[in-house]
């Protein structure tokens, strides 16, 4: 009776150390691509940020409104996680970036920019409803402009 219980326990053991993926780089829980890592200095007039803890999520979006310019076009979708460590996890065909560093601009205290300067060149402007939650996030080319929006 005793060994069987320590085998029963054994494999219940197993069971729950094993089902956790140990190739997730998404924080989702399931497996993804590995990301390229930007973290870029701040520049005259931005300011750390810190996105409002209602933004904190994945949030899988569109990408509408695009320019011609745009490096993603109209109907892109993408996986946007905004992370409680001050990140933005990209993930857009595949494609996997991590960003660190957000920023806000003089204009704007809604406006948490993530700059992508180590893959697209752009910066993903992640805009907070004023609730505090997500909004849309913008992209533009890093420095600012539009080149369209990711929108639920």
């Amino acid at each position: 009776m005793k060994t069987k219980m320590i085998v029963i326990l054994f494999a219940a053991f197993v069971l729950v150390a094993c089902t956790a993926d140990s190739g997730d780089k998404t924080g989702t829980g399931t497996p993804g691509p590995a990301c390229t890592t930007c973290e870029p200095d701040r520049t005259a007039g931005e300011a750390a940020a810190t996105p409002s803890a209602g933004m904190v999520a994945t949030h899988e979006l569109t990408m509408q409104f695009a320019k011609p310019e745009s490096p993603y076009p109209d109907g892109t979708k993408g996986t946007f996680v905004i992370g409680a460590d001050n990140t933005l996890k990209v993930t857009i065909n595949g494609v996997c970036t991590l960003i660190k560093n957000p920023v806000v601009r003089a204009a704007s205290s809604v406006e948490f920019i993530f700059k992508d300067n180590c893959s697209k060149n752009v910066e993903y402007q992640a805009s907070a409803t004023p609730s505090g939650t997500l909004n849309e996030i913008n992209i533009g080319p890093v420095g600012g402009g539009y080149f369209g929006q990711f929108h639920q």
